[in-house]
């Protein structure tokens, strides 16, 4: 794990280098500074949990772990994100099935062709 000195500054370039627990981590330091300093606030709208819900989502069905239906699925989902941060609004589970619902099926399709290839 790299020390705080020899690590590059986080930039527009090289953000995508970041884990999501440290996306998380920074979106929590950034609500304590607006909450306990002069921070100032993103407007609203601007700050979404969806890609990294999606993209766990993605991870998931590389891991052959998505669940059998997508109610089951997104609610582990919501749980998952909710256990990642506490100070932003996380989505609703309502929300990752209306937003992720055709992916999870193009997904869990894909992941169900896969295993029945490795039967037979």
């Amino acid at each position: 794990m790299s020390t705080p000195a020899s690590r590059q500054p986080i930039t527009a370039e090289t953000v995508d280098l970041l884990s999501d627990d440290e996306v998380l981590v920074l979106l929590e330091n950034h609500a304590m500074r607006v909450i306990h300093g002069d921070a100032k606030l993103m407007p609203p709208g601007k700050i979404s949990l969806m890609p990294i819900v999606a993209g766990k989502l993605r991870h998931r069905a590389e891991a052959n772990a998505l669940l059998d239906t997508l109610a089951a699925e997104s609610l582990w989902l919501t749980t998952w994100i909710e256990s990642k941060i506490q100070l932003h609004q996380t989505p609703s589970q309502g929300t990752i099935s209306k937003v992720l619902g055709s992916e999870y099926k193009a997904l869990k399709a894909r992941s169900n062709a896969a295993i029945q290839n490795l039967k037979d």
